[in-house]
């Protein structure tokens, strides 16, 4: 993995990070994600970007339909997925 895909990657566990302490909302979360992923440059293996799209996606639903605070649980859930995936990659 080079150097600026880790940059990111930590980058993306740091946001994480912020939203669990309320420091950024959802809405903030979901487009750094969405940067974060596009801002990459070195391929992935294909089963990382299954597993992000994943996660990521289900959390753009929920702030499309509104029903973000509804879900808060299920999003955290979703988050921390994205959360151990990026760690798992990271950690190598």
């Amino acid at each position: 993995m080079n150097q600026q895909t880790k940059s990111i990657l930590n980058r993306v566990l740091q946001n994480i990070e912020m939203y669990k302490k309320s420091e950024i909302d959802l809405d903030y979360l979901v487009n750094l994600l969405e940067g974060s992923i596009n801002a990459l440059e070195e391929k992935l293996p294909q089963e990382f970007y299954d597993a992000w799209f994943s996660s990521w996606s289900d959390l753009e639903i929920c702030l499309a339909q509104g029903k973000q605070n509804i879900y808060r649980d299920e999003l955290l859930i979703e988050i921390e997925k994205i959360n151990s995936l990026v760690m798992s990659y990271i950690s190598g």
